[in-house]
């Protein structure tokens, strides 16, 4: 199964029209197949509904000849951020509870799924969860709608760096073209140059059309049109062409990671005669679950105690990663100081709870040659604060730690 995530980088994009695009693509695609398997299209949460469904308008423009399910799963009436029309209907449901709906949707008759987000990248969800992190555990390639408006280089790249912080793949980038501005010049410059950005011409103005007959019949000329059908024939090929390559690579990394790789603290001769046998290919990691080369989820019981008290992935740690990267780069520390060591220093000989790794001492140590016992005692003491509730923990201990290591 092909499964693609749509992001945008605000509100009022084309999300939609251009989702639209892609099901349509998809569907003709999977009708040149000899045994074709349906398109979902699936809206996890739509506010503003019935009168705004996007669903509704995936499928007039699909139409019924064409394989695509357009499915709504949470709806909310008035047209607000989800978490705060979740808050005033007095129906506000958990992450899990999102997730699992989405999952129970996706079943196997479906050989393509496209996922439409609410609002931008960091828009809250219904809980409150920015959306980015509340789809991060499924990790799905994203296809990101851009902002071809004036101002909008800004947002999509900010919209893109959030998603590559959070450890997500950007497919393309597709927006709606405006020939003076040509934003996507410019943040073609600035993305991966495996990365696609599509300029998707504009629609026509839907009041030159004249009655909602004929703007339909318009949008549906303007779909079926040469240019703009080839553009997403194009791009859904792209993103077919990304998921085949990703899913050859992490098959055939068991077998070359045997050929080519020594593992510290391994008995190579137990990992097998076979190559690739024994070697798990991990896609991906979240919380305490790992994504193999087979989307198998595997607990992560052998993990680090960094993933044991935080969870792989972890948002705040990443942000504090990026900003000590970002500030520090990797600063050679004998005879140097910054204020994350400082800080580090001065709050570790003031914890009582620090004491048993540090009895009797007056200074604080850095050192390399046995890293193991001291990042032991801090990953522990990072897991205790995290249990007890103090959220704050996991940007402290990024933020101080991360620089701070020796060479």
């Amino acid at each position: 199964m092909l499964r693609s995530i749509l992001f945008a980088a605000n509100t009022d994009l084309g999300k939609t029209l251009l989702g639209t695009g892609l099901a349509r693509a998809a569907a003709a695609a999977a009708a040149a197949r000899d045994r074709p398997r349906r398109v979902l299209y699936l809206k996890p949460v739509q506010t503003g509904y019935p009168a705004d469904s996007d669903t509704a308008f995936v499928q007039r423009y699909t139409g019924t000849g064409q394989a695509v399910d357009a499915v709504t799963l949470i709806a909310y009436r008035d047209p607000l951020g989800p978490h705060l029309a979740a808050q005033e209907e007095n129906r506000v449901y958990s992450d899990a509870h999102v997730l699992s709906a989405c999952e129970s949707a996706m079943g196997p008759q479906y050989g393509t799924v496209i996922v439409e987000t609410a609002g931008g990248v960091l828009s809250p969800a219904v809980s409150g969860t920015l959306q980015a992190d509340l789809y991060r555990p499924w990790r799905l390639p994203v296809v990101l709608v851009g902002d071809g408006r004036l101002g909008g280089i800004a947002t999509t790249l900010a919209a893109y760096e959030a998603l590559l912080l959070r450890g997500y793949d950007v497919d393309t980038v597709l927006l709606l073209e405006d020939t003076r501005l040509r934003n996507e010049e410019a943040i073609r410059r600035h993305v991966n140059s495996s990365t696609p950005v599509v300029a998707v011409p504009r629609p026509p103005d839907r009041s030159a059309a004249g009655t909602s007959e004929q703007d339909t019949a318009q949008l549906a000329r303007w779909y079926a049109s040469e240019r703009v059908s080839g553009l997403f024939a194009d791009a859904f090929a792209t993103i077919q062409g990304k998921h085949a390559q990703r899913a050859r690579e992490l098959d055939d990394m068991a077998v070359r990671a045997r050929e080519t790789i020594w593992w510290p603290f391994t008995q190579h001769g137990a990992v097998g005669v076979a190559a690739g046998k024994g070697v798990t290919a991990i896609d991906s990691a979240y919380g305490d679950t790992l994504t193999t080369a087979a989307s198998a989820q595997l607990v992560d019981a052998a993990g680090s105690w960094w993933t044991n008290g935080m969870g792989h992935g972890n948002p705040a740690m990443a942000k504090a990663a990026a900003y000590a990267a970002g500030r520090y780069g990797h600063v050679m520390f004998p005879q140097n100081i910054h204020a994350p060591a400082m800080e580090l220093a001065d709050r570790a000989l003031a914890r009582t709870d620090l004491l048993f790794l540090f009895i009797f001492i007056v200074r604080f140590i850095y050192f390399t040659l046995d890293r193991a016992g001291i990042e032991l005692g801090f990953e522990s003491l990072l897991q205790r604060r995290w249990l007890d509730g103090d959220r704050d923990c996991a940007q402290d201990g990024l933020s101080e730690a991360g620089p701070a290591a020796g060479p």
